[in-house]
């Protein structure tokens, strides 16, 4: 009996870890996706930005 509660709490605490690594994984891939894709903004923007000062030069 006590073997079998002990193998149910190890599983719960294992399920537990699993779910939280997954969970920060998952977050760190999102906020490093979501940098990348705030850079690529940023440098379209800048692009667009020169690109209107230029024309606006000439």
């Amino acid at each position: 009996m006590a073997r079998n509660a002990l193998s149910i709490i190890i599983t719960i605490l294992l399920t537990i870890v699993f779910i939280w690594l997954a969970w920060w994984l998952l977050t760190e891939i999102i906020s490093i996706v979501g940098s990348v894709i705030l850079s690529i903004i940023i440098v379209v923007i800048a692009l667009f930005v020169l690109r209107g000062i230029t024309r606006a030069a000439s």
